[in-house]
């Protein structure tokens, strides 16, 4: 079963700041490959991730850390987070 994995707008807001961040470096490119390879892998693997608090986690070039739950067929993507950050959420993904 093909699962679709959505990112919500924490989630949305956390990637244009990573974007804005490495805008005209080659690390943008990099890690938008990385990301949308993982994202693909969450479509039929998304048990992948570690739990955490309530969350599952997959890391992204050592650094960024994907938060996300599982809902019937989808992944929600709640955080995208620069691992040397405070990550933690409660329930509601904030």
């Amino acid at each position: 079963m093909a699962y679709e994995v959505i990112l919500d707008q924490k989630a949305l807001d956390d990637l244009r700041a990573i974007v804005e961040y490495y805008d005209g470096t080659v690390h943008l490119k990099n890690f938008r490959n990385r990301l949308y390879r993982r994202m693909k892998s969450l479509e039929t693997l998304p048990n992948i991730g570690k739990e955490v608090d309530g969350f599952r986690k997959i890391v992204i070039l050592k650094r960024y850390i994907v938060l996300y739950r599982i809902a019937e067929d989808k992944v929600i993507i709640r955080r995208i987070y620069d691992g040397r950050t405070d990550y933690k959420l409660n329930e509601e993904g904030k």
